[in-house]
């Protein structure tokens, strides 16, 4: 998620060996190793609860908190134009549905 200057709000990604969450290279100790292996045909319900003015954000994941007061990726994120959705590894593939940008 990012907005139209590039500036990354956070990056939640698929990866090998069925690897989910948050790309967590830029962000500090202990927000580190926020990913966790899914289950095979499984579908997920993801959802980021965005504090704008703090510039964090909890990560939930079927309505359970998996991190609170995540800092955004980027200190001068004022809004989201821009969400990517990707597969980042050959090793899985994964399908995304019902987006919901909300207030």
């Amino acid at each position: 998620m990012k907005n139209s200057n590039g500036n990354v709000l956070a990056l939640f990604l698929m990866g090998a060996g069925g690897k989910f969450g948050i790309d967590s290279t830029l962000l500090p100790e202990p927000f580190s190793a926020l990913h966790f292996t899914a289950e095979v045909n499984r579908w997920y319900h993801v959802r980021f609860n965005i504090d704008w003015g703090e510039h964090k954000y909890d990560l939930l994941i079927d309505n359970q908190v998996l991190s609170c007061g995540i800092p955004f990726e980027s200190d001068n994120v004022e809004n989201l134009e821009w969400l990517y959705v990707a597969n980042s590894s050959l090793e899985s593939v994964t399908s995304w549905d019902a987006f919901e940008l909300a207030d």
